[in-house]
């Protein structure tokens, strides 16, 4: 082989391995932000906290007979919530994770999911009607700030709500 084709090949094999490359680094690497994430409840997939995830999440929780029942509804639910691709600009998702946050006494998470809330009722957003335990935002921000005294009680050593 003469010096001009060996040349030739190698420039060749060279942008095929490039443009190789850069195709798998396009199709596979890279992270497509508009993809959604399907997140299984009850058997059933969502990809939003639509209507029928909202009607689920109160029938699960609204009509639990046990706090057992209530805890691990609420739970599954505000996970499931929180697992949906922008699961911060659907306001039921943010709700729901509002709602399980505050039960388990997550002062952080619940301030910031209140702050998520905030931000989407000035946009215009509401929450669905039939999520009936939807209090104001003033009554939501006494609540988080409820915790957030109790978490900096429990920080200190100091009693909270009777115990020690």
């Amino acid at each position: 082989m003469s010096k001009k084709k060996l040349l030739l090949l190698i420039l060749t094999l060279i942008v095929v391995i490039g443009g190789a490359y850069v195709a798998y680094t396009y199709f596979f690497m890279t992270n497509d932000s508009t993809e959604e994430t399907k997140v299984t409840v009850a058997g059933r997939d969502f990809t939003s906290c639509d209507d029928q995830f909202v009607s689920m999440y109160t029938d699960s929780v609204y009509g639990s007979k046990t706090r057992s029942e209530y805890a691990a509804g609420l739970s599954e639910y505000a996970e499931a919530a929180r697992k949906i691709s922008r699961y911060e600009s659907d306001i039921n998702c943010v709700y729901i994770s509002y709602e399980g946050r505050v039960y388990s006494n997550d002062a952080p998470g619940a301030r910031q999911e209140l702050e998520a809330i905030k931000t989407l009722t000035e946009e215009g957003e509401s929450v669905n009607s039939s999520i009936t335990s939807f209090v104001s935002i003033e009554t939501m921000e006494q609540t988080v700030a409820n915790l957030e005294h109790n978490e900096s009680l429990e920080a200190s050593g100091e009693e909270v709500d009777g115990r020690g």
